[in-house]
């Protein structure tokens, strides 16, 4: 029986389909793997550009593989569906592992015409794309550089603002608010070749929600969570940093909340090694938060004589890649261990509601002895 791994998805969306194929298309392609066969069935006017540039060793044209459907008048699902048995059968597969993300309705029509299809369990190209080799880390340390660019925009921006009366800031005579810090962020990312994928821009209490982007004026006197992930353009890896500011003086509990960040991070920074996993990092940072007082996923606050109003809230961290969250974890679900080559982010957090976060986060890689830190910038809370 001859067998293969089959994946079917669009490369500009989906991070372990342009890791097989990279062939960058925001069309579903079909990409099969069998013995030394790397097959991509691609739309008719990409096959050559496809053959130039993808990984694969074989392109086919769909139109061609789904001739006969097509002849019959097959709507756009029914050849989808023979687009997969056809490049199946061409190959001379009989059998197929496919990804978790496989859609339901191809998978079900393989079964039905014979051919055995059954989970990729071991998560062939996740896996194969999680040790990052020498050249993707330089790619990551490019983005990051270009991360860090847009953080000191943001820091700088804020420190030309005045402040009015409301404590609102005011740049160049108008209110800042968190879409119009946003957009000169992002128009400075397009400028230098990155997807300007919407930061995290939260002032005051909307930075208790880690997800919240953001929105309406920032103001003077409370923490402002500032979250950049974007993009390259041509690279598909993502960068991804958080910092959090004040502008003038903060007040006692968010400082004291950012010290505590400040103390975790740079804890887990010295502590991470391969072989440990990422739920023994993340509970580093979580007796760290307990010993200040402050609960957290593994020490919630019931288990605290006098828990502080600040919580640790989520995971320490995530992979980092042609996709901005990928494994390996380090939550509290992160079990497998770490190890050198990994993409990790690091970014310990509080949240009070009602008054707002402080989050601080790094991008490292692990390597034999610890890890190398992709970032520089400082921690600093005021600007």
């Amino acid at each position: 029986m001859s067998d293969g791994l089959l994946l079917v998805a669009e490369s500009k969306a989906n991070g372990d389909m342009y890791a097989a194929c990279r062939f960058l298309t925001a069309d579903p392609v079909l990409y099969l793997e069998t013995g030394d066969r790397r097959i991509l069935v691609a739309t008719g006017f990409d096959v050559e550009l496809a053959k130039r540039t993808s990984a694969a060793s074989e392109v086919w044209a769909v139109e061609e593989l789904v001739a006969a459907e097509r002849a019959q008048g097959l709507g756009e699902a029914e050849l989808d569906l023979a687009r997969a048995l056809n490049a199946v059968r061409r190959a001379g597969v009989t059998a197929v592992r496919v990804p978790r993300w496989f859609p339901l309705a191809e998978a079900d029509h393989l079964r039905a015409n014979g051919v055995e299809v059954t989970l990729d369990a071991a998560d062939t190209v996740a896996t194969r794309r999680r040790t990052k080799g020498a050249a993707e880390i330089e790619l990551l340390q490019a983005v990051q550089r270009e991360v860090e660019r847009g953080m000191e925009l943001v820091r700088d921006t804020l420190r030309r603002c005045d402040v009015g009366g409301d404590r609102t800031l005011q740049l160049d005579g108008s209110t800042l608010t968190s879409e119009r810090l946003a957009a000169i962020v992002q128009q400075a990312w397009l400028s230098r070749g990155l997807e300007p994928v919407p930061p995290i821009m939260a002032g005051g209490a909307q930075g208790a929600d880690p997800h919240e982007h953001g929105h309406g004026p920032l103001r003077a006197g409370e923490s402002i969570v500032f979250d950049l992930f974007p993009r390259h353009a041509t690279t598909r890896v993502y960068g991804d940093m958080t910092r959090t500011f004040c502008v003038g003086e903060p007040p006692a509990e968010v400082r004291e909340a950012h010290d505590a960040c400040r103390a975790a991070i740079e804890a887990a920074l010295a502590a991470v090694r391969p072989g440990m996993t990422g739920r023994d990092l993340n509970g580093i940072v979580s007796d760290l938060f307990r010993e200040r007082g402050f609960p957290s996923q593994m020490h919630p606050a019931e288990t605290l004589d006098a828990p502080r109003p600040w919580s640790y809230i989520h995971g320490l961290g995530h992979g980092v890649g042609f996709e901005v969250h990928e494994p390996p974890s380090a939550g509290t679900q992160g079990f497998s261990p770490l190890a050198v080559g990994d993409s990790l982010t690091i970014e310990p957090g509080l949240y009070r509601p009602g008054v707002g976060g402080c989050r601080i986060e790094d991008h490292v890689i692990l390597t034999a002895d610890g890890c190398r830190n992709l970032n520089t910038m400082d921690y600093g809370l005021v600007v």
